[in-house]
């Protein structure tokens, strides 16, 4: 196949001699190249000078599960060349030019080859797209070397995880007069679980925690009412990268991002940028530096307000945004819900930057209607920061007297009537 230089019109086809005797018809897709979406899935389409010894090729932006298409577009060879792709990640993939000839040389000058990657479809029989689970681990800090498994109860073709801050059970921890940074990590991400572990570099402490984990697949969907969006993006260490959402959000979205790769020796946080109704920005911390190998980031946006998660089930969600005044180590803010939850599943991410690493946010005292956070990190300063909060929860009420049922069950065994 050739083409043309500059804006391109057409194409030509040719045949190796000897040519077909009868005609033949021949399918082909276009597309112009540069990267977009479409139903929350990450495409890319470009161009790229191939050498013969093979390639490996980064994508622009997250491709997760990708499935990559590629031929080449100009017949600089003597010979019959077709592309082949090898291994293909979120990351990118590698590819190699095989000679339709038997006992061909190698070409002398790189071919030009296009691709074609896109995410793996999310819509298969009657499966449910909105697919989500919600678990807690209980961890060491101070064992680095301890990762945790997380089983998944399904599979997802595209899972994308969230991990919560880490809790302190202790009211003042060991290290206060030097304060460490506890960074969450995720490796061996797989369609039915991963690992988890939670790093308190240098910390000798060993008082055991939890931390509240989701997995959802990739996306955009309609949860209680609420928009929701789920993905993936790629970050690396030149600064800052970002995704379009599939659906403009009537307002600014409360953002969850975690990282979920392990491509650096040191842990990296993720730092938001920018947070808008129509995509987000972010980077990770400390960027840039050209040191820094690239890093999988998940993230879920979700409109603020609450909603039911599966009507009749009494499970709701609230999402919001909140910015406490005391936000720093040596002060603990006190956030309260806007409903009852028995049990409730506590995620939060600092919305905003500022100006330096992100802070590391650690909970305590969580109960039905408030949690206590703080920040764990050296960097101490009284820079307000915009916390986004979700949180999941029972609140059926069937008797009617204003607290959930599994509250009642777990504290007085049985529902308290309610007062006529």
């Amino acid at each position: 196949m050739s083409r043309s230089g500059g804006p391109q019109t057409n194409f030509f086809l040719g045949f190796p001699p000897p040519p077909p005797t009868a005609t033949v018809d021949v399918a082909f897709i276009a597309v112009e190249t540069g990267t977009g979406s479409a139903a929350g899935r990450a495409i890319e389409v470009a161009r790229f000078a191939h050498p013969s010894d093979g390639a490996s090729t980064a994508f622009t932006v997250a491709c997760a599960q990708p499935v990559v298409f590629a031929a080449t577009q100009t017949n600089v060879s003597p010979s019959r060349l077709r592309c082949e792709v090898g291994r293909a990640d979120p990351l990118g993939f590698d590819s190699s030019l095989r000679h339709y000839d038997p006992g061909a040389a190698p070409p002398a000058v790189p071919e030009q080859v296009g691709f074609i990657a896109m995410g793996r479809g999310l819509s298969q029989g009657t499966e449910p797209d909105t697919k989500l689970e919600i678990g807690e681990l209980t961890v060491i800090p101070g064992a680095p070397a301890d990762w945790v498994s997380i089983t998944f109860s399904a599979s997802y073709r595209d899972p994308v995880v969230i991990v919560s801050p880490v809790s302190l059970d202790e009211p003042f921890p060991l290290s206060l007069s030097a304060p460490s940074s506890l960074h969450v990590r995720i490796r061996n991400l797989t369609a039915t679980g991963c690992e988890v572990l939670v790093a308190e570099p240098g910390a000798s402490d060993t008082e055991i925690e939890s931390v509240y984990w989701m997995v959802m697949e990739s996306g955009s969907f309609t949860v209680g009412g609420r928009q929701w969006e789920a993905g993936t993006v790629i970050l690396g260490g030149d600064g800052a990268d970002g995704a379009t959402f599939s659906a403009v959000f009537a307002t600014p979205p409360v953002l969850l991002a975690q990282v979920a790769s392990s491509g650096n020796a040191d842990p990296a946080r993720v730092q938001p940028v920018e947070i808008a109704i129509d995509g987000l920005l972010l980077a990770l911390a400390g960027t840039p530096e050209p040191g820094l190998q690239s890093e999988v980031v998940h993230y879920l946006a979700v409109e603020p307000g609450k909603g039911d998660m599966s009507p009749g089930t009494g499970l709701k969600f609230e999402a919001k945004t909140v910015a406490p005044t005391r936000l720093k180590w040596s002060a603990w803010s006190r956030l309260r819900f806007d409903e009852t939850y028995a049990a409730p599943f506590f995620f939060a991410h600092v919305q905003d930057d500022s100006d330096g690493l992100p802070p590391d946010l650690r909970h305590r005292n969580l109960a039905e209607r408030k949690v206590d956070i703080s920040v764990n990190e050296d960097l101490v300063d009284n820079t307000p920061r915009r916390i986004g909060l979700l949180l999941f929860g029972d609140t059926k009420d069937r008797d009617g007297d204003g607290m959930p049922d599994a509250w009642e069950v777990k504290y007085v065994s049985t529902p308290i009537p309610p007062v006529i």
